[in-house]
């Protein structure tokens, strides 16, 4: 990536925790819990954290993590049933 920037899952020298929200001081053990807790949607960690509700740019961590926890969410458009 430009400039050095890497997207996906967010990591911590040694595997500690990393703060995944800087606006509202949200570390990825707080999000890991909520999602562990039934979150599925970057809203309901929102909701629950406040991770996301700022500037919004710690949102692809929070997916990211989400995924991680649920497995790769669906891509595209949702077709209509019949």
């Amino acid at each position: 990536m430009p400039g050095g920037r890497r997207r996906g899952r967010p990591r911590a020298r040694g595997g500690g925790e990393v703060y995944i929200c800087i606006c509202r001081v949200v570390s990825s053990t707080t999000v890991r819990e909520v999602i562990t807790g039934g979150a599925r949607t970057v809203r309901q960690v929102a909701d629950a954290c406040g991770a996301g509700t700022d500037c919004g740019r710690c949102t692809a961590h929070v997916r990211a993590l989400l995924e991680e926890h649920h497995g790769p969410r669906p891509r595209g458009r949702l077709e209509a049933r019949p």
